[in-house]
């Protein structure tokens, strides 16, 4: 929906608002959902196959098969493959084959999500990490990820109460409203946490400051959103297809933004309108 979004916002201040509240809260949901399904990954042998099999085979596959399809589409028969600079939406199937194996470490650690947000302030801070597996956009959604592992189903049943419910629908009308007002006047990338708070064309001090409101603001919309998920039976049907279909839906999207809120792509051909034509130039 976002990326389909993305070429409107230009020329429509209401899609440019809806854009916004999408990207302010759907990563972070996602993460937080990933996190949770991965609280039973304890790196047993039969763990890490499944991990090697489930994450890292698709994404090779995936990254492979863009890079043909590119060499093809994009007239650039040497066009590299790079299994460390992950191609548009593949960034997310290597940001959770490292969050994954790094589950144990944080299921270890006395106080995961404290530690897991100050390594976000310092990504956030930090231009020097560079691109390698998207590590720069990996550290900073990493809170989202750990909170996941630490919630339980209680944690599910608080924002599912209908008070919860009914304190979240003005939360949820206020946010496109706020995004509507906040559209002109702010650089929607800082919603993609993909880039230190220097290369957004500011001081590296508010890095730490807006890290953490930014992650706040985030989980608010997060739990309104949860508490109006189908719940029950229902709620386990689409939570088992989520669960099952996320890594398909997350590696075979076709489409980039034209304004690069991808990992890689910037551009379009002629030939393909709705293909990237090119990586961005190198930070």
């Amino acid at each position: 929906m976002g990326h389909a979004e993305d070429p409107l916002r230009s020329d429509s201040r209401a899609a440019a608002a809806l854009y916004i509240t999408v990207y302010a809260f759907h990563m972070p949901a996602f993460l937080v959902i990933s996190g949770y399904f991965s609280r039973g990954f304890d790196a047993s042998p039969a763990r890490l196959r499944r991990l090697v099999t489930g994450i890292a085979v698709p994404y090779v596959l995936f990254e492979a098969a863009y890079t043909l399809f590119e060499r093809w589409a994009g007239g650039d028969p040497t066009y590299p493959i790079s299994l460390l600079d992950p191609w548009y939406l593949t960034w997310f199937l290597a940001a959770l084959f490292v969050r994954r194996l790094t589950t144990p470490l944080w299921k270890a650690v006395r106080w995961p999500l404290p530690l897991a947000l100050a390594l976000a302030v310092l990504a956030s801070a930090s231009p020097a990490i560079g691109d390698d597996l998207d590590l720069q956009r990996v550290l900073p959604f990493l809170p989202f990820f750990v909170l996941g592992l630490v919630l339980k189903p209680a944690h599910f049943q608080l924002v599912r109460r209908s008070k919860a419910r009914v304190l979240a629908l003005p939360v949820l009308a206020a946010a496109p409203a706020f995004a509507y007002w906040a559209a002109p006047r702010m650089n929607a990338a800082w919603f993609y946490r993909r880039d230190s708070a220097q290369e957004l064309a500011a001081p590296g001090w508010t890095g730490g400051v807006t890290t953490p409101a930014r992650f706040g603001r985030s989980l608010v919309l997060v739990a309104c959103f949860l508490a109006w998920v189908p719940g029950g039976s229902s709620g386990s049907r689409c939570s088992a297809r989520a669960r099952s279909t996320a890594i398909c839906c997350t590696a075979s999207s076709p489409r980039a933004p034209a304004s690069g809120t991808g990992s890689r792509p910037t551009g379009y051909t002629d030939r393909w309108a709705r293909w990237p034509s090119r990586r961005p130039p190198a930070r």
